[in-house]
């Protein structure tokens, strides 16, 4: 199945989404991991590791299985075989969010670029076959397809596994259905062609108005609350093109024989001047979330 991180904890700040981080709780750089193991052919299905990484308490959060009205979902969010460090993002979204928002909050969360075709797909943890790309293979890997409608889209899911609107189906659609058990897993794909496969983990519900015990703004409906990793570049050529950027960024201009660095900071669509695998700001990445998901904007897209 796709990689979960390991042995490696989250890089989590105790913030107020739209304020100062707390002077004693900056974070950390995390130190590399050992070195690469073979992948598998054949992966087992593996309940994410991060018990401990939501910043809210026990008494914030709920049981998965336990449908509530107005809560939040706390999903962990990895993208797959990303490694030294993991790149990923502990994300409070609404239970009653499209998956077209959903597509929304990743783009921010993850600074894609939303320059490339996506879809999202839906399979059981207890799936025991291959795995390519990160998805299930066969024909009883993914179980459901959700995309948005497009008439460029070059299709390339099984003719017999189903496939929904993106506009017309929640979180709470996928993850309460019966059919599923509670075993339900969504990935996301971004770039057909450098496939970047993003992995949900759910970790459990924020309780109904339960924002300020995470130190959230009590009209904010979706925020990050943790994370590690910087973003990773737009068509950069996948994990392995990513791995290669990294590599030349620390090995300088003798290991950078065809100016990638360059490329990254004057060319890439996402690439700043500096870079560090390891940067990335929470503030940042709620301030865009606060500004997209404002109380007014939600009531103008619920009133349309």
């Amino acid at each position: 199945m796709p990689k979960q991180p390991t042995g490696r904890r989250l890089t989590t700040v105790r913030v107020n989404p739209l304020g100062e981080r707390d002077a004693n709780a900056q974070p950390k750089r995390q130190a590399p991991s050992a070195s690469k193991q073979d992948k598998p052919t054949q992966k087992q299905p593996a309940r994410s590791q991060h018990s401990t990484a939501a910043t809210a308490s026990n008494d914030t959060t709920s049981s998965p299985t336990q449908p509530t009205s107005n809560s939040n979902y706390l999903i962990l969010v990895h993208l797959d075989d990303t490694e030294d460090p993991h790149v990923q993002r502990l994300l409070s979204i609404p239970a009653s969010f499209t998956f077209a928002q959903v597509h929304e909050v990743l783009q921010v969360a993850f600074n894609w670029a939303d320059c490339h075709m996506h879809r999202f797909a839906v399979w059981t943890s207890d799936f025991k076959g291959a795995y390519m790309n990160g998805m299930p293979c066969g024909p009883n890997g993914v179980k459901q397809y959700i995309k948005r409608e497009d008439p460029f889209d070059l299709g390339g899911e099984s003719n017999d596994t189903p496939a929904a609107n993106d506009t017309n189906i929640t979180l709470q659609d996928v993850y309460e259905d019966p059919k599923y058990g509670g075993r339900a897993v969504i990935g996301y794909e971004y770039d057909m062609g450098d496939s970047w496969m993003h992995v949900f983990s759910l970790v459990g519900r924020a309780c109904p108005d339960g924002n300020p015990q995470m130190r959230a703004p009590a009209g904010l409906r979706v925020f990050c609350l943790a994370g590690e990793g910087h973003h990773v570049a737009e068509d950069c050529g996948g994990i392995p093109g990513w791995d290669e950027l990294k590599a030349c960024f620390k090995k300088g201009k003798r290991g950078d024989p065809d100016d990638r660095r360059a490329w990254y900071k004057e060319e890439c669509m996402n690439g700043e001047k500096d870079f560090d695998p390891y940067k990335w700001s929470i503030l940042d990445v709620n301030e865009q979330l606060a500004t997209k998901f404002s109380p007014e904007v939600m009531e103008e897209e619920d009133g349309e």
